[in-house]
């Protein structure tokens, strides 16, 4: 690990993170695990102690992948991941009520296959709100001059 790297207080959680978080939003999708892999390999050797997930990222699998990755040292990282996205078309597996939050962490950690998450952030993800806008629009009307 680099002696490079800057960290800060993480509000007054009591933690230091790295200035850079390092975000999974394509493991699974676009990355495949080796490349993921690789990708978490640097950020570490870098200094790199923050890392950010969410439960809808590539339907579970960035998390899944996430969690591998850093279950060797699990305690030197800083694990982010957000809810309150949807999650299949449950009406009931998105939002922020108690009874959804409670058992997304619970699946995020499932996934991630650790005890604790750092970092819970109850907020949608662009990708998962873009998707939840293009269901609720209705069809654009054809005009013609």
């Amino acid at each position: 690990m680099t002696d490079a790297m800057d960290y800060r207080s993480l509000g007054n959680s009591g933690l230091k993170v790295s200035r850079i978080c390092l975000g999974t939003m394509m493991f699974g999708d676009r990355t495949d695990a080796a490349e993921a892999g690789r990708i978490v390999a640097s950020a570490r050797e870098a200094g790199v102690n923050f890392i950010d997930t969410a439960d809808v990222y590539a339907k579970g699998e960035s998390e899944r992948i996430t969690g591998k990755l850093i279950a060797a040292d699990r305690a030197r990282w800083v694990l982010a991941t957000k809810f309150a996205n949807p999650m299949g078309d449950d009406p009931n597996r998105r939002g922020t009520g108690a009874k959804w939050i409670l058992r997304a962490i619970e699946e995020s950690l499932e996934r991630l296959g650790t005890g604790y998450i750092d970092l819970g952030s109850r907020r949608q993800c662009a990708c998962a709100a873009r998707s939840a806008r293009r269901r609720r629009s209705p069809a654009s009307p054809t005009t013609t001059r």
